[in-house]
């Protein structure tokens, strides 16, 4: 698919006073973004000549293939929508204006004079399954828009702008607000061939300062969407309670999406629902769509379909009823595995001179390359979450392994840390606590009681 990074500003026939509104691409239909995105990779008609090496080379193009699925237009429609929310209502001169207020506030050390933008651009999360294809259905409804657009007239007067459509960065694995800033800036930098994050390096700023200086970065090159990547690094395996570490960092995002009117696009995996969750505004600006693994349905035996008529050995069979269920048991509906799968099943057929590829073979990959289906990553990695979150709903306390006895949470050592860390912040006793998240008997011991207890210091 054709990629245009760099483009200067053409404007629809009708102006609506907002350049950067006017220079946007269309929002394509459904037939054309599919075409737009699907890569679909097919063997050439003398492939069967090819030399061994070649065709086992050429197998590698399955791993590249690109199939649109319901949620590629959901995600689509995210991203246009937010781009187009980011930028209602600013104008040339508001875009003047604004900078020059943000800039005024870094001259005088003054972030808390900043007010919110007047716009709120529709921020959204996209989570789903690890090998699911997140990060690249994001890229390629990105490479849609162009990346940069030079304005330099408009309706007749002079404006010279570069406008930044988006910038996609990875979140920074120490969680820093610091780290991502200057991702922010090194994108930007990247793009335009200014020196934002250097100059920052060079500066101790705190987060309030940080804010300001990316929030009138933003304006300044009028930046409408930041995608996040990789989102649940704001979960360490040691600090992963909310509201010390992951929810500080993804409060710090949100905090600047509102000063700048900026849509944010966060992807990652389920598990850092559970910093999305732990507060009301959180959750109301990551809301999105949710992708589980494939279910054994039409569109999982059309992508197995595709790739199996494009496996470049010299015997290929045809791909059968048994052969479906087979792939589906093996993978679990996980599209990185079955490309995995397939990729080298084909591979060693053709190294070793089978050339077909058979049930035994599936399975014999399969068992030494350990391609077994998982649990969902709420399963995996925080099967807490789904038990408390069941018990809630059902107005109970989750039972302890052995179901019997009193009901018990699990709690770990990072989930003590977060009740003192509570304890701190509300100046509760530890008591209290306890009792707040039903870790204490409260027959002998009340709330009133625990009130009166002195909080810890």
């Amino acid at each position: 698919m054709e990629y245009t990074n760099d483009v200067n500003a053409v404007y629809t026939n009708t102006l609506t006073g907002n350049p950067l509104l006017d220079a946007l691409p269309g929002r394509l239909s459904l037939s054309e973004l599919y075409e737009k995105v699907s890569y679909i990779p097919t063997l050439p008609d003398n492939y069967k000549t090819m030399p061994p090496n070649d065709r086992y080379l050429l197998a590698e193009k399955l791993t590249m293939m690109y199939m649109p699925l319901d949620y590629t237009a959901i995600i689509y429609n995210l991203i246009y929508s937010g781009i187009r929310s980011a930028y209602q209502g600013k104008t040339p001169k508001g875009i003047i204006k604004r900078t020059n207020e943000y800039g005024q506030c870094i001259f005088y050390k003054t972030p808390n004079r900043l007010s919110d933008s007047i716009t709120q651009a529709e921020c959204f999360s996209v989570l789903g399954e690890s090998g699911m294809g997140k990060t690249q259905t994001i890229t390629r409804i990105l490479k849609l828009f162009p990346q940069v657009i030079h304005h330099t007239e408009y309706d007749g007067q002079p404006f010279e702008h570069d406008q930044i459509v988006y910038i996609k960065i990875e979140s920074p694995a120490n969680n820093s607000p610091r780290g991502a800033c200057l991702q922010i800036l090194a994108a930007v930098d990247e793009l335009l061939g200014t020196d934002l994050c250097l100059e920052e390096r060079k500066k101790s700023s705190n987060v309030d300062m940080l804010i300001t200086r990316i929030a009138q970065t933003c304006i300044r090159y009028s930046i409408g969407c930041i995608v996040i990547d990789e989102i649940q690094n704001i979960l360490s395996t040691r600090s992963n309670y909310i509201q010390t570490t992951g929810g500080r960092m993804v409060n710090f995002l949100v905090e600047l999406a509102n000063k700048t009117g900026v849509c944010l696009a966060f992807i990652g995996t389920p598990i850092v629902s559970k910093v999305f969750d732990s507060e009301p505004h959180l959750l109301r600006r990551t809301r999105g769509p949710r992708i589980p693994a494939l279910e054994k349905s039409t569109a999982f035996e059309k992508l197995l379909e595709i790739m199996w008529n494009n496996i470049p050995v010299l015997n290929p069979v045809p791909l059968d009823a048994g052969t479906i269920d087979l792939v589906y048991k093996i993978t679990g509906g996980v599209i990185a595995k079955m490309q995995k799968e397939i990729l080298l099943s084909t591979q060693n057929a053709i190294y070793f001179e089978k050339e077909t590829v058979t049930r035994e073979l599936l399975k014999k990959i399969a068992k030494q390359y350990n391609i077994i289906p998982g649990k969902s990553t709420l399963e995996t990695a925080a099967p807490e979450v789904l038990t408390v979150k069941a018990a809630k709903e059902k107005n109970e306390t989750p039972l302890d392994s052995k179901g019997k006895g009193r009901p018990k949470l699990s709690w770990d050592d990072d989930d003590i840390l977060q009740i003192f860390a509570e304890c701190q912040e509300k100046g509760w006793s530890v008591a209290k606590a306890l009792i707040q998240h039903g870790l204490a008997e409260r027959g002998g011991l009340n709330e009133k009681s625990a009130d009166a207890a002195d909080p810890i210091s």
